[in-house]
């Protein structure tokens, strides 16, 4: 299985718009707001191995073991990450709160190739 960059990851991370905290928008649809929901989970799990590897990158926390699991984790979980952006789950479609950029469907097979090619080590 081929290893994920922290660079890559971290890039994708914020492209992603990351966001944990804020205010929630009245949900237009329940399963869209439940969409993103999930996706948001999904996110801050995905955030959680980059904390691992980070922590033992800058601070020695951790193994080696514990860096090729989260990066493994990263590799299978980017394959997922072009699905989950369904249309009208946007920053402004108001479903819920997201920061999920607008320019994700204005070229959605890019994103879903950057995703797809976080898997990948340089």
């Amino acid at each position: 299985m081929g290893r994920v960059s922290l660079t890559a990851v971290l890039v994708a991370a914020a492209a992603f718009g990351i966001n944990l905290t804020g205010n929630y928008y009245a949900a237009a649809s329940p399963d869209l707001a439940k969409v993103i929901q999930d996706r948001r989970q999904f996110m801050k799990g995905n955030a959680q191995q980059m904390v691992t590897i980070n922590n033992f990158l800058e601070k020695g926390q951790g193994t080696s073991e514990d860096v090729v699991n989260a990066s493994e984790t990263l590799a299978a979980n980017s394959k997922k990450i072009g699905d989950m952006f369904p249309k009208g789950t946007g920053i402004d479609d108001g479903v819920a709160q997201t920061h999920a950029e607008m320019a994700i469907w204005g070229d959605l097979a890019g994103f879903k190739a950057a995703a797809d090619n976080m898997e990948l080590w340089p």
